[in-house]
């Protein structure tokens, strides 16, 4: 449900908004209005009197327009404030600010579209990915890989040497080594592990997958 809410300042009144101005009766309220920042600065008789506008809920100006119209109270000039999260995003917020040149009147109208709940959080950065060598760190000593098949059997070297050919090869997810007290050292490459279980004489590792 959209939620509104409005202020009226009712005096003789300007309205300023980068340069474009809009008088009513030439009187001697003046709203300057930010259309980056959505900030104003509201004046009587060239005195401050009023500030405001600072972004509500991390929310930034997304776009603004500027129309014109008549009603009730007559012609008016109205600039329009659309806030949102990031740019191209769903508008959380709407703030207007109307002029009428044929009676002495402003209006602050700021309405919630989607009503007043907060909006979503940006999403968060992605981890930055792993690097080869904070793979090959990462050993299970004394553990082999369960529910692969072994792509292939390579010469060993050292752990990291297996883990670094397993890496190489976009079809290994696990690397596992035979080690002491097999008297035999192999390094094997295998695709579709799905676990791990103690073995005393493997070595392992896995740089893809769970």
């Amino acid at each position: 449900m959209a939620i509104s809410a409005r202020v009226v300042f009712s005096l003789a009144c300007v309205v300023s908004t980068h340069g474009t101005r809009v008088e009513a009766n030439g009187g001697g309220v003046a709203v300057t209005v930010n259309e980056t920042t959505g900030t104003y600065v509201l004046s009587v008789d060239g005195a401050t009197w009023l500030t405001g506008g600072r972004a509500p809920l991390n929310l930034t100006v997304l776009n603004h327009t500027t129309t014109t119209g008549t009603d009730g109270h007559g012609s008016f000039t109205t600039l329009t404030l659309d806030w949102g999260v990031s740019a191209g995003g769903t508008v959380a917020l709407e703030t207007d600010v109307k002029a009428y040149s044929d009676t002495e009147l402003i209006l602050f109208t700021q309405r919630w579209p989607n009503g007043m709940s907060h909006p979503p959080p940006p999403p968060p950065s992605p981890p930055p990915p792993t690097t080869p060598a904070e793979l090959c760190s990462q050993v299970l000593n004394g553990t082999d890989q369960t529910g692969g098949a072994m792509l292939a059997k390579v010469p060993f070297t050292s752990d990291a040497d297996c883990c670094a050919a397993c890496i190489r090869n976009s079809s290994c997810d696990a690397w596992v080594v035979s080690a002491p007290p097999d008297p035999n050292r192999e390094c094997y490459l295998i695709r579709g592990h799905r676990g791990t279980r103690l073995v005393a004489d493997r070595n392992m590792g896995i740089v893809r997958g769970p």
